[in-house]
């Protein structure tokens, strides 16, 4: 528990070898009111950045993480869980397992981030994650580009996710959300897709070019 700190200009490397499942970056339980800014973590077998166990009102900017999440038990690069009113802007992620996942939390903001070469997917939301603002970040070479999965009243505005293997936007069991003001171009499969249909979420003003009819 820390609350009221920052954490700058500091370079973390080889944070548990990619062998071993555990091993953050920068880790935050039961924090709040934190600032990590202007960060180096690379070679992090668990998680690069993580915000856990109801860390709240901390501030993520102007981190670089890198091949980080690529251990036995992969995770992500950073990391949301149960923790509400965080923002997260202008980080660069690069070759990890997931970019930068929300899960079971609500009100956070991630904002004008770039990821690239994620195994899975570059923005996750995910498990009952509401209310959470997703805003003009480049997601780029990602197996997903963004994904919602189980989710609600979220909002996905005015990103650009290009090139993604499967699926640009991806939604999955979600409903209410609002996915706006996208460009998306260059998927694999589809550039967006919502399963199952009919169509449970609000979908305006995107800009692509395929759309998953299933």
């Amino acid at each position: 528990m820390a609350n009221k700190n920052q954490v700058l200009n500091n370079n973390f490397y080889d944070c548990g070898l990619l062998e071993q499942e555990t091993g953050s970056g920068i880790g935050m339980y039961e924090s709040n009111k934190n600032i990590v800014v202007n960060n180096e973590i690379t070679n992090c077998g668990g998680f690069g950045i993580e915000l856990n166990n109801s860390s709240n009102d901390n501030q993520v900017p102007k981190n670089i993480v890198t091949d980080c999440g690529l251990g036995n038990e992969p995770r992500a690069s950073i990391l949301i869980s149960t923790s509400n009113n965080n923002l997260v802007q202008k980080n660069e992620v690069y070759n990890g397992f997931a970019g930068i996942v929300v899960e079971n939390s609500n009100d956070n903001q991630v904002m004008k981030n770039t990821i690239e070469k994620m195994a899975r997917s570059g923005i996750g939301l995910v498990r009952d994650s509401s209310n959470n603002l997703v805003k003009k970040n480049y997601v780029s070479n990602c197996l997903n580009g963004t994904l919602l999965s189980k989710v609600h009243d979220n909002r996905v505005s005015k990103n650009e996710v290009t090139a993604s293997t499967d699926f640009g936007i991806i939604v999955r069991d979600s409903i209410n959300n609002r996915i706006d003001g996208n460009y998306v171009s260059g998927s694999g499969l589809w550039d967006l897709s919502e399963r199952p249909k009919p169509l449970q979420n609000i979908w305006e003003d995107n800009i692509y070019s395929t759309w998953d009819p299933y």
